[in-house]
């Protein structure tokens, strides 16, 4: 039932965004937040696999790698969800990426 309902809001808030960008509000700034979020929850992701690693490496004494896989779960409570979120921004950061011809605007 709690995978149904995580679905359910995930669904949701696609039709929400979706509806949010029809309006007369900012698309760019929209993204933009949009974007940030996402970014800010992947690095979440890479930080907590850096740290799992790391207490790996001092527990063992060494460069030795683990028994078992790191399965990152995170915020969103599912790696694949995670990343499902992660892949829907790739085309719009590409296509801002595109869109702006200063390198500094690129970056940022």
């Amino acid at each position: 039932m709690t995978r149904s309902g995580w679905l359910l809001s995930y669904v949701l808030f696609f039709y929400f965004f979706l509806n949010l960008l029809e309006t007369d509000l900012d698309r760019w700034g929209l993204l933009a937040a949009a974007v940030t979020v996402s970014g800010l929850v992947l690095l979440q992701g890479v930080n907590d696999t850096f740290q799992w690693y790391r207490s790996w490496f001092e527990a063992a004494g060494g460069f030795q790698l683990p028994p078992v896989q790191f399965r990152f779960t995170g915020l969103l409570g599912n790696s694949n969800i995670t990343m499902a979120m992660a892949n829907l921004f790739v085309p719009v950061v590409l296509l801002a990426i595109h869109r702006f011809k200063r390198p500094l605007v690129r970056v940022l």
